[in-house]
């Protein structure tokens, strides 16, 4: 694997805290010109992340 578990889940939680840290959509990096998520239907700050020993990132 290219990367580690440890690498993808930094990533994860980078977005997620992006996306909590702005609180609207409209001035997040990751929105539509402000009309809602380019990276998911759910908005990344709402992801249930696992950090387990046999993991799935997303629960």
């Amino acid at each position: 694997m290219k990367y580690t578990k440890e690498e993808i889940l930094n990533a994860l939680h980078l977005i997620k805290d992006i996306c909590s840290e702005n609180g609207e959509c409209f001035t997040c990096p990751f929105s539509k010109e402000g009309h809602g998520c380019l990276i998911d239907t759910k908005m990344p700050c709402e992801w249930e992340l696992i950090d387990e020993e046999n993991w799935k990132v997303f629960k």
